[in-house]
């Protein structure tokens, strides 16, 4: 289980402390990155800490107060420990967002038309008609919700797999390192049996399918 609680600054959400292109001009992969930390003054200074906030509401006559770091994270300003001592947690099922500011807090409000942070979905190159023992090849395309590359990443790994077990992909489980530039993941399929069957992409918690295609066995007169 993963327990998180990103703030208002955070520039997104669910917020993650680097990008890919951070790890690599930091020389990092993915997990190597993790492992040394990299954008950990960035996490402390939008997140709060759930453990303290668990504890802390447990007993709900108390007074949640944390130590937040004095870093910077462009384009917000750190949280202040003002900000953080008023935080009230939304009702249960409310659907309302975890925010750190309430009425009283004075604060330059957000420009009208600002973009939304990028939403990853993810899309396909895929071919109508596959045949066995042909090439097989197909790419999984990360897009955000206006159809443009996405490159901020992703947590963890993809799976690929077929939906129908018509056949298994060369590549089964990735990571965002090993996407090419324009977020695209070139792969193919292998022990294939003919029928109907869609590519299924699971990552960040979420299912995606291609369109359906067709496998067959080429027949020559």
């Amino acid at each position: 289980m993963h327990f998180q609680i990103d703030t208002s600054d955070a520039p997104w959400h669910p917020f993650w402390p680097f990008t890919w292109k951070e790890a690599q001009d930091a020389g990092l992969d993915f997990f190597s990155a993790i492992n040394a930390g990299l954008g950990k003054e960035k996490g402390e200074a939008v997140t709060i800490n759930p453990l303290k906030y668990v504890q802390t509401y447990m007993d709900s006559s108390a007074t949640y107060t944390a130590a937040v770091p004095s870093v910077s994270v462009t384009p917000s300003e750190p949280i202040s420990a003002t900000t953080a001592s008023s935080y009230v947690p939304p009702a249960s099922g409310s659907g309302t967002s975890v925010s750190t500011e309430t009425a009283s807090t004075t604060s330059t409000p957000p420009p009208e038309n600002t973009s939304q942070a990028p939403v990853l979905n993810v899309d396909f190159n895929v071919n109508d008609t596959y045949y066995v023992g042909e090439n097989t090849d197909f790419t999984v395309l990360l897009k955000d919700q206006y159809g443009k590359p996405f490159v901020n990443g992703f947590i963890g790994e993809m799976i690929i797999s077929s939906t129908n077990g018509n056949f298994t992909s060369n590549s089964s489980i990735v990571n965002f390192l090993q996407f090419e530039s324009g977020a695209k993941f070139k792969t193919g399929m292998k022990d294939l049996h003919e029928g109907k069957d869609k590519i299924k992409v699971i990552v960040n918690g979420q299912t995606y399918y291609s369109k359906q295609l067709q496998i067959a066995d080429r027949v020559y007169i």
